[in-house]
C-alpha cells in the first residue's frame, strides 16, 4: 500500500475514533451538548419507525458528481465548520477527509422543502470520494458514496443546514433489491429489524414513511 494510502487510511481511523457524534454531522443537530457523547457511534436503528423518524428528506436517487473535497476538524455548537489544524510537525493533527456529493432525486417519499424548492441536495461523506480510494474503501464495513451509485437515502441534514448526511450510517442509504432493502454495508445484508426473519421491502418502507 502506498504512503498516501496509508496516511488516508489513518486519517479516516483517526476519524472514526473522535466519533461520529462530531464527524458524521446530523447526530450534532439532534442533540444538545450534555447529549452528546464523543466515544460513542450511533447504533443500528431498532425499528422501520425509528429510522424514518430521523430523516426528513428520502428519496430514491442517485450520487451525482463531486461538488467538493474539504479537510476539517468538525463542527463547533453553531453548526459552523471547524478549520483544520495547521501544524504541519504533526500529522495527527490534520483535519478529517469529507466529500461534498451532489444527489439526484428519482423517486421522493419525503421532502422537508429542498426538492420542492429545487435546491441543491449535497450529501458530505466521510472520506475522499476519488478513484485512487475507491479501492480501499469498498473493502470497508461503510463503503463510500461514488458518482453513479444508485440508493435509498434516508437523510439527516447537518449542523451547518445546508449539507446532509447519514444518520444511522450504511442503514440511511439503503440498497433497492427487488422488492426487498439491503444495508449498504460491506456484508450488504437484509434490512431486518428484531426478531422478524423476512427482510422490509420497499413497500413496506414507504408505507412506514408515510405513516399508512
Amino acid at each position: 500500500m502506498s504512503h498516501q494510502l496509508r496516511s488516508y487510511g489513518y486519517r479516516i481511523l483517526i476519524g472514526m475514533i473522535i466519533g461520529l457524534a462530531i464527524l458524521s454531522a446530523p447526530l450534532l443537530s439532534h442533540a444538545s451538548h450534555e447529549e452528546v457523547d464523543l466515544g460513542v457511534l450511533v447504533p443500528p436503528p431498532q425499528s422501520l419507525d425509528e429510522l424514518a423518524d430521523k430523516a426528513p428528506l428520502i428519496f430514491i436517487g442517485e450520487v451525482g458528481p463531486i461538488e467538493q473535497y474539504l479537510d476539517f476538524g468538525g463542527y463547533d455548537w453553531d453548526g459552523q465548520l471547524i478549520a483544520a489544524p495547521t501544524d504541519p510537525s504533526n500529522a495527527r493533527l490534520a483535519g478529517i477527509p469529507f466529500t461534498d456529493l451532489l444527489l439526484h432525486a428519482k423517486e421522493v417519499f419525503r421532502d422537508d422543502g429542498t426538492i420542492a424548492g429545487k435546491e441543491p441536495i449535497i450529501l458530505r461523506v466521510l472520506g475522499f470520494a476519488t478513484a485512487e480510494h475507491k479501492q480501499l474503501s469498498q473493502a470497508s464495513e461503510f463503503p463510500l458514496s461514488f458518482t453513479g451509485d444508485q440508493h435509498l437515502f434516508v437523510l439527516t441534514p447537518n449542523p451547518d443546514g445546508q449539507s446532509y448526511g447519514f444518520y444511522y450510517g450504511p442503514w440511511s442509504r439503503l440498497i433497492v433489491d427487488g422488492d426487498i432493502l439491503r444495508v449498504s454495508n460491506g456484508e450488504q445484508q437484509p434490512l431486518q429489524f428484531g426478531d422478524k426473519s423476512r427482510p422490509v421491502t420497499l413497500e413496506e418502507f414507504i408505507q412506514a414513511v408515510k405513516g399508512e
